[in-house]
């Protein structure tokens, strides 16, 4: 949650667990939205694109790439 607080705030970041674990009460298509799992699913795809660069910075690889990762914050 530390590495996501850098680009979201605690409230959101919150909210999005709470989502994930609960369903989202205020609406309750979110399951059908796919919201189940979301924060889950959030982390690991962040965890995974650091461990890539973190890799890279460690030069354990030439090159690392996350298909899943970066979508909304790849310009930041």
């Amino acid at each position: 949650m530390e590495e996501m607080a850098a680009f979201h705030t605690d409230s959101y970041l919150e909210h999005l667990h709470k989502v994930g674990e609960e369903g989202d009460d205020d609406d309750p298509k979110s399951i059908e939205y796919g919201l189940e799992g979301i924060y889950d699913y959030a982390a690991a795809v962040g965890g995974a694109t650091l461990t890539a660069a973190q890799c890279l910075i460690d030069r354990t690889c030439k090159v690392a790439i996350n298909w899943a990762g970066g979508w909304h914050h790849a310009r930041k």
